[in-house]
């Protein structure tokens, strides 16, 4: 959050994190709705779903408080890509979660709790079947592999260590 504040003074464009946070948050839906179709939910299921979603406090209220209403994008983005990297087995989209979910440990701590459910969420799929060990272990090494290389990249341009905010 205080990157987005640090951008907007710097770009002095006024209500910069704002616009961002409204626009991230509206966003939501289009990765919920592709959630929803990856979880094989019938199509006239998960644009209902989505609709509820976009009528919800969390997109209508919380962005007019404060900022954290964005993390709803970038989880919504990881559980999506999650489901679709272990069910097809795409380097490309494991890469896309390790992305989403680099960016989201940099907006929010939850990042922590989230990655818990999301270690569940796979579990619980490979307990059913529907989930092999072999997409699992292969959609884990990317995205944690491209994790690591941005946070790196982070620390070595910015000397920024988000590890240790993390231990503190």
């Amino acid at each position: 959050n205080l990157i987005l504040l640090h951008v907007e003074r710097a770009t002095e464009i006024v209500g910069l994190t704002k616009a961002i946070v409204v626009l991230l948050t509206a966003l939501t839906v289009v990765p919920f709705y592709k959630l929803s179709r990856a979880l094989d939910l019938p199509d006239d299921g998960a644009r209902i779903a989505t609709m509820l979603l976009a009528t919800s406090s969390s997109v209508l209220i919380l962005p007019t408080i404060n900022t954290t209403s964005m993390t709803l994008f970038f989880g919504t983005m990881c559980l999506w890509v999650l489901i679709r990297a272990v069910k097809g087995g795409s380097v490309f989209t494991a890469a896309i979660l390790g992305f989403a979910y680099a960016i989201f440990l940099m907006f929010s701590f939850t990042a922590s709790v989230f990655g818990v459910l999301m270690a569940l969420t796979t579990l619980i799929g490979w307990c059913t079947k529907a989930f092999s060990i072999g997409r699992i272990a292969r959609a884990g090494v990317i995205s944690l592999l491209v994790v690591c290389l941005i946070h790196l990249a982070i620390f070595v341009m910015a000397r920024f260590n988000i590890i240790a905010c993390f231990l503190e």
